[in-house]
Order: C-alpha cells, then sequence, then structure tokens
C-alpha cells in the first residue's frame, strides 16, 4: 500500500497483474456483430480480456429457429484462458441475424444503419454501398418517393425515432393517401424481397405490396402492421431477365402504409446435402431400439424433413427449420432395450425397457413359473438394476423348505399341562409313582421337540405318541381301603392280643403302608389291604387280659 494512502487513491499495477485480474473477475471487452449462418458470420476468432486476447469457440446455434431477419440476439462462446490448466471463461456476443447473399438492405430515415453496415459485410451480392437514396437516372435504385416534413407536397415524412441497430425503429410515413416506392434493379433469377414494419403510435394498419416488373404489376403480398409489434413479410418473385422493378407499399384501410426497412436477397438453391444425410442416418435406425414415443416424434419430423427435401420450392429457411427439427427429434431419441423371461427353453415375456429403467415391472408373475418338485421359485436372475443391453432372465429356485406340523404335539402338551397333574392328588388317591415319572419325561421329552427348530416331523410324530402313550398309562389308585385297614392296625394295642398271628399281622401291615407310600397298582393295594384285613381278623384276645376287646 502506498504510504499515506486512502480511500479512492489509485494503485498502480503492471500489465501482468492486470490481466491476472481480469482473467480471474472481469468480462470480455463487448463484441457486436453479425451472423448469416455457423460457418458465416462476423464472430471473431478471439476476444479480449484485459490486454490479452484469447482463442474463442463460439456456441453452434440455430438461431433462425426462433428468430426474424435483424433480430439482434446474443450467441455464448467459451473463451480458452490456460489451455493447461483448463482455464475458460463464458463469453456473450450480440449478433444481428442477416440473412445469406443479400442485394439490398435499405434502412429507411437510417443512413448511419449498422444492419446496412453488417449486410455490405456478409454479403458479396450487396448493390447498395449506402443505406438510404433517392433513385434517378444516373443510379441503379433508390427511392420513387418524395420525402420532407410534415406538410407540403410530398408523398412521406421520416418517423421521429431512429437507432442504428434495430431497423425496426425507425422510418418512412406516407401521408395523405401516397404510397411509398422503390426502385431496384435486379439480376435474372430468383429473389427473396422483405418488407420490416413495426406498430408505431400502437396503431395497426393493413397494406399490401405491389411488384413491377417488365410482365406487368402484381399483388405480392400483404405487409400487415401490428400495434407496437415488430413484423418481418416476405415474398419470392422470379426474373426471366435483368431489370429494374418497382415496389409499392399501400394502404388497404384508412391508414396511410408505414416502411421500417427493405431488402432483397437472391435466392440460391438450398444446400439439402445435411439434411440429406440426416434423412439417410435416421433411415438406418431400428425402431425396436428406440422408445414408442420418441421413435413416433421422430418419424414426423423425418416426413416432414423428407417433405422439404421433395419440395423444389423449399428455401434456405425451410432447410435449416427442417434439419434443425429432424436432429432435435434424433437427439431426443431414448433408447431401449429388450428383455426375455425364460423358464427353461420356454419364453415367458418379451418386452421392453427404456434404458437406465429396471425390468422387475415386467416380470411375470410367479404363478407363470413352471417350478420344479421340491423346489420354491424366489426370484429372477440377474439381479434387477438399471438395463444398459439386451438381458435375459431366468428364475432362480430353492430347495422347497421342510414343514414341521407341531400343532397336536403343542396341543397335548397344554391339555396335560393344563391338568395340573400331582403325584398324590389327595390322601386317599395316588397315581402309580413309574407311570407318573413316565408322564413327566414324556411331557419333558415333548417340549424339547417343540423348542428344537430343526425337529423332524417323524420326531415330533414319535413325541406326540409317547406323550399319548404315557398318559394313557397314568394309573391313578384308590388308598381309601387299604388307609383304613393300615390305620385300624395302627390303632391297636397288640400286647393285648396273643402271640400267634402277630409276625404275619406286622408284615401285612408293612406291606400295606409299602402300597400306601408308592403303590404299584390297584390290585397291589388291594391285595395289601385285603391281606391286612384278614391278618387282623385272624388276631386273638389273650384271655389274661379282660381289657382286650377286639
Amino acid at each position: 500500500m502506498p504510504s499515506g494512502a486512502r480511500h479512492g487513491t489509485p494503485i498502480a499495477i503492471s500489465a501482468e497483474e492486470y490481466d491476472r485480474l481480469m482473467k480471474a473477475n472481469g468480462q470480455a471487452e463487448p463484441v457486436n456483430t453479425w451472423y448469416s449462418t455457423s460457418s458465416k458470420s462476423g464472430l471473431p476468432e478471439t476476444v479480449t480480456i484485459g490486454h490479452s486476447s484469447y482463442p474463442v469457440t463460439w456456441q453452434n446455434e440455430d438461431l433462425w429457429s426462433s428468430h426474424k431477419a435483424f433480430d439482434t440476439v446474443t450467441i455464448s462462446g467459451t473463451a480458452v484462458l490456460d489451455e493447461a490448466k483448463n482455464e475458460t471463461m463464458k463469453v456473450f456476443a450480440s449478433v444481428q441475424l442477416i440473412p445469406e447473399n443479400m442485394e439490398y438492405m435499405i434502412d429507411c430515415n437510417n443512413p448511419d444503419s449498422l444492419s446496412h453496415k453488417y449486410a455490405l459485410a456478409s454479403s458479396s451480392q450487396m448493390k447498395n454501398t449506402v443505406s438510404e437514396q433517392v433513385k434517378t437516372d444516373e443510379n441503379t435504385w433508390g427511392s420513387l418517393s418524395r420525402i420532407g416534413e410534415n406538410s407540403g407536397d410530398v408523398d412521406m415524412v421520416a418517423f421521429s425515432q431512429t437507432s442504428l441497430e434495430n431497423p425496426y425503429t425507425g422510418g418512412y410515413w406516407a401521408r395523405g393517401g401516397k404510397t411509398i416506392s422503390y426502385a431496384l434493379t435486379l439480376p435474372k433469377g430468383d429473389h427473396t424481397i422483405y418488407v420490416g414494419v413495426n406498430g408505431w403510435w400502437s396503431v395497426s394498419r393493413t397494406m399490401k405490396l405491389d411488384v413491377t416488373t417488365s410482365k406487368g404489376t402484381s399483388k405480392l403480398m400483404d405487409c400487415n402492421v401490428t400495434s407496437s409489434k415488430e413484423t418481418l413479410h416476405s415474398a419470392n418473385i422470379h426474373l426471366d431477365q435483368e431489370e429494374t422493378i418497382t415496389l409499392t407499399l399501400s394502404k388497404t384501410d384508412n391508414q396511410d402504409p408505414i416502411l421500417s426497412w427493405i431488402g432483397v436477397s437472391l435466392k440460391t438453391s438450398p444446400d439439402k446435402t445435411q439434411l440429406e444425410s440426416l434423412l439417410a442416418e435416421v433411415s438406418a435406425l431400428n425402431e425396436t431400439d428406440w422408445t414408442p414415443s420418441t421413435w413416433s416424434a421422430l418419424q414426423a419430423k423425418r416426413e416432414a424433413a423428407q417433405n422439404t427435401v421433395s419440395n423444389p420450392n423449399a428455401s434456405e429457411e425451410d432447410v435449416r427449420a427442417a434439419l434443425s427439427a429432424l436432429q432435435a427429434a434424433r437427439d431426443a431419441l431414448k433408447r431401449q432395450w429388450s428383455v426375455t423371461f425364460k423358464n427353461g427353453t420356454t419364453v415367458l415375456k418379451k418386452a421392453y425397457v427404456e434404458d437406465g429403467q429396471s425390468a422387475e415391472t415386467l416380470a411375470p408373475a410367479a404363478s407363470e413359473v413352471t417350478v420344479p418338485e421340491g423346489k420354491v421359485f424366489i426370484g429372477w436372475t440377474p439381479a434387477f438394476g438399471p438395463v444398459h443391453a439386451m438381458k435375459e432372465y431366468t428364475p432362480v429356485f430353492e430347495d422347497a423348505p421342510i414343514v414341521v406340523d407341531k400343532e397336536a404335539l403343542q396341543a397335548r402338551v397344554d391339555a396335560i399341562e393344563a391338568e395340573q397333574l400331582a403325584l398324590r392328588p389327595d390322601e386317599n388317591h395316588s397315581y402309580v409313582k413309574a407311570s407318573f415319572e413316565a408322564l413327566n419325561t414324556a411331557l419333558d421329552q415333548a417340549k424339547r421337540v417343540l423348542n428344537d427348530s430343526d425337529a423332524q416331523q417323524k420326531t415330533v410324530d414319535a413325541a406326540l405318541e409317547s406323550l399319548n402313550t404315557a398318559r394313557s398309562n397314568l394309573t391313578l389308585v384308590d388308598l381309601t381301603f387299604v388307609r383304613l385297614t393300615h390305620n385300624k392296625y395302627e390303632s391297636l394295642n397288640l400286647s393285648l392280643f396273643k402271640a400267634d398271628g402277630k409276625a404275619a399281622l406286622t408284615e401285612a401291615a408293612s406291606a400295606a403302608k409299602a402300597q400306601i407310600d408308592n403303590p404299584t397298582s390297584q390290585k397291589a393295594v388291594n391285595d395289601a389291604a385285603s391281606a391286612l384285613n384278614q391278618t387282623l381278623l385272624k388276631l386273638r384276645k389273650n384271655p389274661e387280659d379282660p381289657k382286650a376287646n377286639f
């Protein structure tokens, strides 16, 4: 920073620093020029950024498809700042659209017209080296209408507004029912006549353009004016020889005619080579390779392009428009691929899927697949995903899962547990211990089988059979009689009885007690009770003991 510098103090930088700043933050110097076609224009090969020039590539656009002659449009380009570092900058140019092969560009009331200068630069056919002049015997073209102020004996007056860049801005206005006429000398051949008008004062009007040749005068075209709108009219004429023609613009309603500019171009046979080449390319395409909607759109543009090629009166604009439309339709084509679903050698389905989409929704229903015995259908291979080529899908099978039915076993376990069985339901009843333990063992085994996810059906069935058998074999014994008999035994005072039979009684009582504690069967219990009872009946009182009473 310079000593004593403050806000607004200029700081000197080198040219190299300035260029570096402009490359990083600046813009290219404005480009204003003309454009006829991508190969014929005033677009420069370089642009200036800072103090340096850089090569530029301009975008190849079809500007004519959406604009008219002498419109000014913006076209973009890419300037290469440093190729090694891949540094570029987006640049723009303002271009005026000039029809090819212009012969006249008369910008009315605009002697310094840029449009006229652009036409001169674009065409070697141009015959008017100035943008406007009056016709005399010494020249070959010019205005036949008298120009003056808005009074007096004149045919037309100048409109107050003008623009060097826009030929539609200014022009002439006929007065008092007069016409606007020009004489132009043209060579033999076909020519396109252009008339540019603008709805000044927000007024619409209807006009016509007559042409006078050596064959007479005839109406060439209507040249109506829309309020506040720039409008271009054009029509073709053919001359059998070089001659001077007269173009006369007159009103067809109560509004006097107006004119912004008038032009003529040599109508040459348009070059249809590109269009024919593209048609051949499109014709070689296979319909099944493309989605139906994009293919249908292409065919419509293809038919229109073919009509343009076959039309001997097609203009350069017609050919350009047909080429642009056909190129757009071709570029809009969406690729599709055939996908086939096969089950063995049988084709279940053949369909088409758009490039990059999945064929999953096109797959046949599982019910359409023939499944081998012992297998189950689980899907298709290869796996579904974005399709970028023709594909063939085949079904995938796996071993059918073994279905094991455990419902009956579970129900039997639930039922037995619901009984809440106990070895001794009450003091007078008991289950045979062996049968009770056998049931618990079968019940535990059944539960293990239920919890075993790998258990086979035969194991489940065996567990159920064992459980049913164990439950059926569970034996309940009635201990009432044996307990009563044993209780009676225990209530005796054996000292009051004779010794005979006491040993047998003790043995019978021990056997009965064993059955009470661990009954083996109802018969064994009953037999023990009966044996004890019989020994009790055989006891005899001791006569020496008067208290004995049995």
